[in-house]
Protein backbone atom coordinates (compact mmCIF):
# COMPACT_ATOMS: atom_id res chain seq x y z
CA UNK A 1 0.00 0.00 0.00
CA UNK A 2 2.96 2.36 -0.70
CA UNK A 3 1.02 4.11 -2.97
CA UNK A 4 -1.78 4.54 -1.25
CA UNK A 5 -0.03 6.57 1.19
CA UNK A 6 2.24 8.38 -1.14
CA UNK A 7 0.68 8.44 -4.48
CA UNK A 8 3.21 11.25 -6.46
CA UNK A 9 5.89 8.28 -6.34
CA UNK A 10 3.19 6.07 -8.48
CA UNK A 11 3.42 6.12 -12.31
CA UNK A 12 -0.33 5.15 -13.67
CA UNK A 13 0.76 3.07 -16.91
CA UNK A 14 3.20 1.00 -14.90
CA UNK A 15 0.66 0.20 -12.22
CA UNK A 16 -1.93 -0.61 -14.35
CA UNK A 17 0.38 -2.93 -16.70
CA UNK A 18 1.05 -4.39 -13.30
CA UNK A 19 -2.75 -5.26 -12.41
CA UNK A 20 -4.45 -5.72 -15.97
CA UNK A 21 -1.37 -6.67 -17.88
CA UNK A 22 -2.05 -3.83 -20.27
CA UNK A 23 -1.55 0.23 -19.73
CA UNK A 24 -3.93 2.27 -19.09
CA UNK A 25 -4.34 5.99 -18.80
CA UNK A 26 -6.71 7.87 -15.78
CA UNK A 27 -9.46 9.04 -18.03
CA UNK A 28 -10.19 4.81 -19.03
CA UNK A 29 -9.29 3.83 -15.08
CA UNK A 30 -11.95 6.32 -13.91
CA UNK A 31 -14.22 3.26 -15.81
CA UNK A 32 -12.66 1.03 -13.27
CA UNK A 33 -12.21 3.01 -10.25
CA UNK A 34 -15.02 5.78 -10.01
CA UNK A 35 -14.27 6.47 -6.74
CA UNK A 36 -11.10 7.90 -7.75
CA UNK A 37 -13.13 11.04 -8.49
CA UNK A 38 -14.35 11.35 -5.34
CA UNK A 39 -11.05 11.07 -3.73
CA UNK A 40 -9.27 13.52 -6.71
CA UNK A 41 -11.92 15.76 -4.74
CA UNK A 42 -10.95 15.50 -1.42
CA UNK A 43 -7.10 15.93 -2.12
CA UNK A 44 -8.10 18.96 -3.79
CA UNK A 45 -10.67 20.53 -1.10
CA UNK A 46 -8.31 19.37 1.59
CA UNK A 47 -5.53 21.73 0.09
CA UNK A 48 -8.46 24.77 -0.03
CA UNK A 49 -8.45 23.84 3.49
CA UNK A 50 -11.69 22.18 3.88
CA UNK A 51 -12.43 18.72 5.68
CA UNK A 52 -14.03 15.92 3.85
CA UNK A 53 -14.77 12.48 4.28
CA UNK A 54 -11.96 10.71 3.91
CA UNK A 55 -11.90 7.83 0.28
CA UNK A 56 -10.65 4.72 1.20
CA UNK A 57 -8.47 3.64 -2.12
CA UNK A 58 -6.26 0.92 -3.19
CA UNK A 59 -2.82 2.02 -4.78
CA UNK A 60 -4.03 2.14 -8.23
CA UNK A 61 -7.02 4.16 -7.19
CA UNK A 62 -4.85 6.48 -5.01
CA UNK A 63 -2.40 7.21 -8.06
CA UNK A 64 -5.12 7.95 -10.56
CA UNK A 65 -6.86 10.30 -8.22
CA UNK A 66 -3.70 12.27 -7.81
CA UNK A 67 -3.25 12.92 -11.49
CA UNK A 68 -6.81 13.87 -11.64
CA UNK A 69 -6.24 16.20 -8.97
CA UNK A 70 -2.95 17.74 -10.79
CA UNK A 71 -4.47 17.80 -14.08
CA UNK A 72 -7.15 19.92 -12.26
CA UNK A 73 -4.52 22.40 -10.77
CA UNK A 74 -2.77 23.05 -14.03
CA UNK A 75 -5.84 23.59 -16.16
CA UNK A 76 -6.00 26.51 -13.24
CA UNK A 77 -3.22 27.86 -13.25
CA UNK A 78 -3.51 29.76 -10.06
CA UNK A 79 -0.17 29.79 -8.32
CA UNK A 80 -1.96 29.97 -5.51
CA UNK A 81 -3.66 26.78 -5.55
CA UNK A 82 -0.65 25.02 -7.32
CA UNK A 83 1.05 26.19 -4.05
CA UNK A 84 -1.10 25.31 -1.21
CA UNK A 85 -2.10 22.33 -3.30
CA UNK A 86 2.00 20.53 -3.04
CA UNK A 87 2.15 22.08 0.64
CA UNK A 88 -1.01 19.64 1.60
CA UNK A 89 0.07 16.92 -0.31
CA UNK A 90 3.09 16.91 1.32
CA UNK A 91 1.37 17.43 4.56
CA UNK A 92 -0.94 14.26 4.45
CA UNK A 93 2.39 12.64 3.48
CA UNK A 94 3.91 13.55 6.78
CA UNK A 95 1.38 11.82 8.78
CA UNK A 96 3.01 8.59 7.47
CA UNK A 97 6.09 9.74 7.06
CA UNK A 98 6.69 10.28 10.59
CA UNK A 99 5.89 6.44 11.30
CA UNK A 100 8.36 5.30 8.74
CA UNK A 101 11.53 3.38 9.16
CA UNK A 102 14.49 5.37 7.97
CA UNK A 103 15.21 3.18 4.97
CA UNK A 104 11.07 4.11 3.63
CA UNK A 105 11.86 7.37 4.61
CA UNK A 106 15.32 8.01 2.23
CA UNK A 107 13.38 5.41 -0.16
CA UNK A 108 10.61 8.07 -0.77
CA UNK A 109 13.24 11.22 -0.84
CA UNK A 110 14.78 8.94 -3.70
CA UNK A 111 11.72 7.99 -5.19
CA UNK A 112 11.11 11.92 -5.40
CA UNK A 113 14.34 12.62 -7.37
CA UNK A 114 17.07 13.54 -4.67
CA UNK A 115 20.04 11.38 -3.75
CA UNK A 116 20.22 10.24 -0.42
CA UNK A 117 22.31 7.15 1.42
CA UNK A 118 21.79 5.33 4.32
CA UNK A 119 25.40 4.40 6.02
CA UNK A 120 26.18 0.66 7.16
CA UNK A 121 27.76 2.84 10.34
CA UNK A 122 26.32 5.82 11.18
CA UNK A 123 28.78 8.99 12.00
CA UNK A 124 29.35 9.59 15.35
CA UNK A 125 30.11 12.65 16.51
CA UNK A 126 31.18 13.87 20.33
CA UNK A 127 28.69 16.73 21.65
CA UNK A 128 29.46 16.65 25.30
CA UNK A 129 31.03 15.11 28.58
CA UNK A 130 29.56 14.19 31.70
CA UNK A 131 31.37 12.64 34.38
CA UNK A 132 33.42 11.11 32.46
CA UNK A 133 30.81 9.69 29.85
CA UNK A 134 31.01 10.61 26.22
CA UNK A 135 27.60 11.54 24.48
CA UNK A 136 27.77 11.41 21.01
CA UNK A 137 25.18 12.84 18.07
CA UNK A 138 24.61 9.86 15.37
CA UNK A 139 24.21 10.49 11.63
CA UNK A 140 22.96 7.77 10.01
CA UNK A 141 22.08 9.50 6.42
CA UNK A 142 24.07 11.60 4.19
CA UNK A 143 23.10 13.97 1.03
CA UNK A 144 26.10 15.56 -1.17
CA UNK A 145 26.02 19.24 -0.44
CA UNK A 146 24.88 20.21 -3.71
CA UNK A 147 22.42 17.89 -3.47
CA UNK A 148 21.59 19.22 0.38
CA UNK A 149 21.24 22.50 -0.87
CA UNK A 150 18.92 21.76 -3.70
CA UNK A 151 16.38 20.23 -1.25
CA UNK A 152 16.59 22.20 1.67
CA UNK A 153 17.12 25.64 -0.08
CA UNK A 154 13.75 27.06 1.19
CA UNK A 155 15.29 26.50 4.80
CA UNK A 156 18.92 27.95 4.67
CA UNK A 157 18.06 31.30 6.04
CA UNK A 158 17.22 29.06 9.35
CA UNK A 159 20.54 29.13 11.23
CA UNK A 160 19.91 25.31 12.05
CA UNK A 161 20.17 24.06 8.61
CA UNK A 162 23.01 26.47 7.21
CA UNK A 163 25.92 24.43 5.59
CA UNK A 164 28.19 25.97 8.07
CA UNK A 165 26.12 24.21 11.01
CA UNK A 166 25.56 20.77 9.72
CA UNK A 167 27.75 17.96 9.95
CA UNK A 168 29.87 18.39 6.87
CA UNK A 169 32.87 16.07 5.77
CA UNK A 170 34.41 15.18 2.47
CA UNK A 171 31.62 16.68 0.44
CA UNK A 172 28.55 15.13 2.29
CA UNK A 173 26.25 16.72 4.75
CA UNK A 174 25.14 13.89 7.33
CA UNK A 175 21.77 14.31 8.62
CA UNK A 176 19.66 12.69 11.97
CA UNK A 177 16.54 10.75 10.94
CA UNK A 178 14.23 13.90 12.37
CA UNK A 179 16.24 16.14 9.53
CA UNK A 180 15.71 13.33 7.17
CA UNK A 181 12.00 13.18 8.03
CA UNK A 182 11.16 16.91 7.61
CA UNK A 183 13.62 16.93 4.56
CA UNK A 184 11.55 14.26 3.26
CA UNK A 185 8.44 16.32 3.25
CA UNK A 186 10.04 19.00 1.34
CA UNK A 187 11.43 16.90 -1.17
CA UNK A 188 7.57 16.22 -1.30
CA UNK A 189 6.69 19.70 -1.73
CA UNK A 190 9.16 19.70 -4.89
CA UNK A 191 7.87 16.38 -6.68
CA UNK A 192 4.42 17.90 -6.60
CA UNK A 193 5.80 21.56 -7.99
CA UNK A 194 7.27 19.43 -10.79
CA UNK A 195 4.65 17.28 -11.44
CA UNK A 196 2.35 20.18 -12.05
CA UNK A 197 5.46 22.00 -13.77
CA UNK A 198 5.80 18.83 -16.27
CA UNK A 199 2.07 18.74 -16.87
CA UNK A 200 1.90 22.03 -17.85
CA UNK A 201 -1.17 24.18 -19.14
CA UNK A 202 -3.72 21.95 -19.41
CA UNK A 203 -6.80 23.17 -21.37
CA UNK A 204 -9.66 22.75 -19.83
CA UNK A 205 -11.62 21.63 -22.99
CA UNK A 206 -9.17 18.72 -23.23
CA UNK A 207 -9.88 17.55 -19.82
CA UNK A 208 -12.39 14.81 -19.17
CA UNK A 209 -16.13 15.27 -19.02
CA UNK A 210 -16.40 13.80 -15.71
CA UNK A 211 -13.59 16.29 -13.98
CA UNK A 212 -15.33 19.52 -15.27
CA UNK A 213 -17.42 19.83 -12.47
CA UNK A 214 -15.10 19.81 -10.19
CA UNK A 215 -12.69 22.02 -12.43
CA UNK A 216 -15.78 24.26 -11.52
CA UNK A 217 -16.51 23.71 -8.06
CA UNK A 218 -12.57 24.42 -7.26
CA UNK A 219 -12.32 27.65 -9.44
CA UNK A 220 -15.39 28.99 -7.14
CA UNK A 221 -13.83 28.05 -4.20
CA UNK A 222 -10.76 29.96 -5.08
CA UNK A 223 -12.44 32.68 -5.92
CA UNK A 224 -14.05 33.29 -2.65
CA UNK A 225 -10.76 32.04 -1.22
CA UNK A 226 -8.74 34.69 -2.81
CA UNK A 227 -11.78 37.70 -2.74
CA UNK A 228 -11.47 37.64 1.31
CA UNK A 229 -7.89 38.37 1.28
CA UNK A 230 -6.02 41.95 0.94
CA UNK A 231 -5.52 40.90 -2.95
CA UNK A 232 -6.21 44.12 -5.09
CA UNK A 233 -7.65 45.95 -1.63
CA UNK A 234 -5.89 49.02 -0.19
CA UNK A 235 -4.13 48.48 3.14
CA UNK A 236 -1.82 51.62 3.44
CA UNK A 237 1.13 50.35 2.26
CA UNK A 238 2.90 52.01 0.08
CA UNK A 239 3.85 49.43 -2.43
CA UNK A 240 6.08 51.46 -4.73
CA UNK A 241 8.37 52.49 -1.47
CA UNK A 242 9.28 49.02 -0.38
CA UNK A 243 12.88 48.05 -0.26
CA UNK A 244 14.12 45.01 -2.87
CA UNK A 245 13.98 42.74 0.23
CA UNK A 246 10.44 43.02 1.34
CA UNK A 247 8.81 44.14 -2.11
CA UNK A 248 10.00 40.20 -3.11
CA UNK A 249 8.60 38.56 0.20
CA UNK A 250 5.52 40.40 0.15
CA UNK A 251 5.34 39.14 -3.92
CA UNK A 252 6.00 35.61 -3.00
CA UNK A 253 3.01 36.13 0.64
CA UNK A 254 0.41 37.67 -2.25
CA UNK A 255 1.39 34.58 -4.95
CA UNK A 256 0.66 32.17 -1.97
CA UNK A 257 4.72 30.64 -2.10
CA UNK A 258 5.29 28.86 1.15
CA UNK A 259 7.84 31.38 2.99
CA UNK A 260 10.46 30.12 5.57
CA UNK A 261 10.20 30.99 9.28
CA UNK A 262 12.67 34.74 8.43
CA UNK A 263 10.73 35.41 5.82
CA UNK A 264 8.19 35.26 7.49
CA UNK A 265 9.11 37.09 10.77
CA UNK A 266 10.68 39.99 8.44
CA UNK A 267 7.50 40.78 6.41
CA UNK A 268 5.42 40.49 9.68
CA UNK A 269 7.21 42.45 11.91
CA UNK A 270 8.17 45.58 8.75
CA UNK A 271 4.22 45.67 7.86
CA UNK A 272 3.59 45.80 11.85
CA UNK A 273 6.03 48.78 12.11
CA UNK A 274 4.66 50.52 9.18
CA UNK A 275 1.69 50.64 10.44
CA UNK A 276 -0.69 47.57 9.24
CA UNK A 277 -3.10 46.59 12.10
CA UNK A 278 -2.85 42.83 13.02
CA UNK A 279 -5.82 42.06 11.52
CA UNK A 280 -4.24 43.56 7.95
CA UNK A 281 -1.35 41.65 8.41
CA UNK A 282 -3.37 38.47 8.58
CA UNK A 283 -5.27 39.28 5.53
CA UNK A 284 -1.50 38.98 3.63
CA UNK A 285 -0.63 36.02 5.28
CA UNK A 286 -3.86 34.00 4.81
CA UNK A 287 -2.45 33.55 1.21
CA UNK A 288 0.05 30.91 2.61
CA UNK A 289 -0.50 27.36 1.81
CA UNK A 290 -0.36 26.16 5.39
CA UNK A 291 -2.54 29.03 6.86
CA UNK A 292 -4.07 28.63 10.19
CA UNK A 293 -5.70 31.46 11.48
CA UNK A 294 -5.17 30.66 15.03
CA UNK A 295 -1.64 29.63 15.45
CA UNK A 296 -1.26 32.82 12.56
CA UNK A 297 -3.41 35.38 14.87
CA UNK A 298 -1.10 34.37 18.40
CA UNK A 299 2.38 34.65 16.55
CA UNK A 300 1.52 38.29 15.12
CA UNK A 301 0.03 39.40 17.70
CA UNK A 302 2.64 38.27 20.00
CA UNK A 303 5.48 40.63 17.40
CA UNK A 304 3.03 43.21 17.80
CA UNK A 305 3.65 43.35 21.29
CA UNK A 306 0.07 42.45 22.59
CA UNK A 307 1.26 38.86 24.14
CA UNK A 308 3.91 37.61 26.05
CA UNK A 309 6.77 39.90 27.11
CA UNK A 310 4.29 43.00 25.39
CA UNK A 311 7.52 44.02 23.83
CA UNK A 312 6.84 45.38 19.96
CA UNK A 313 9.34 43.22 17.55
CA UNK A 314 11.41 45.27 14.89
CA UNK A 315 12.06 44.03 11.73
CA UNK A 316 15.64 42.61 10.91
CA UNK A 317 18.30 44.79 10.15
CA UNK A 318 19.99 45.05 6.84
CA UNK A 319 22.50 43.18 7.97
CA UNK A 320 21.08 40.45 9.65
CA UNK A 321 18.66 40.28 5.60
CA UNK A 322 21.61 39.87 4.07
CA UNK A 323 22.95 36.61 6.60
CA UNK A 324 19.13 35.26 6.30
CA UNK A 325 19.86 35.11 2.39
CA UNK A 326 16.92 37.59 1.97
CA UNK A 327 18.66 40.21 0.34
CA UNK A 328 18.54 40.18 -3.18
CA UNK A 329 21.04 43.68 -3.89
CA UNK A 330 22.03 46.72 -1.73
CA UNK A 331 22.87 48.23 -5.00
CA UNK A 332 18.85 50.31 -4.55
CA UNK A 333 19.59 50.93 -0.92
CA UNK A 334 20.66 53.83 0.70
CA UNK A 335 19.97 52.93 4.24
CA UNK A 336 21.25 50.15 6.69
CA UNK A 337 17.71 49.02 7.83
CA UNK A 338 14.36 48.07 5.77
CA UNK A 339 12.59 50.78 7.82
CA UNK A 340 14.88 53.41 7.32
CA UNK A 341 14.87 52.47 3.21
CA UNK A 342 10.95 52.48 3.45
CA UNK A 343 10.80 56.26 5.09
CA UNK A 344 13.25 57.34 2.49
CA UNK A 345 11.87 56.48 -0.51
CA UNK A 346 7.96 57.14 0.93
CA UNK A 347 9.59 60.88 0.47
CA UNK A 348 10.12 60.63 -3.01
CA UNK A 349 6.61 58.65 -3.68
CA UNK A 350 3.65 61.34 -3.65
CA UNK A 351 1.45 60.03 -0.66
CA UNK A 352 -2.08 60.69 0.09
CA UNK A 353 -1.66 61.36 3.96
CA UNK A 354 0.03 64.20 5.96
CA UNK A 355 3.62 63.17 6.63
CA UNK A 356 2.67 63.22 10.51
CA UNK A 357 -0.10 60.72 9.95
CA UNK A 358 2.79 58.17 9.34
CA UNK A 359 4.40 55.91 11.86
CA UNK A 360 7.95 56.75 12.86
CA UNK A 361 10.23 53.91 11.87
CA UNK A 362 11.45 51.73 15.17
CA UNK A 363 14.88 50.59 14.67
CA UNK A 364 16.46 47.16 15.81
CA UNK A 365 17.83 47.58 19.43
Amino acid sequence: MLYSRYPFIGSVSKLSKKVFGTEMDPEELLEIYPDALEKAREILLSALGERTQEIACDDLCAVVAYRLAIAVVASLGSKWLINAFAVSVAKKASEFLKKETLATLTGVVRLCGFEIENLREPLKIPVRERRGTVYEEEYPVRMFLTEYVRLAKRFLSDPSWKVVNKALLEGFVYLTPPEVARLAEEAVVQKVLNDIKELGKVEEEALPERLKPLVEEVKSKISKRLSKSSLGRPTGLKKEALPPCIRAIYAKALQGENLSHQERFALATFLLNVGLDVDRVLEIFQNMPDYNERIARYQVEHLAGMRGSHKKYSPPSCKTMVSWGLCPGREECKKQHPLSEYYRRLTKAPSREPSSSRPKPRQAS
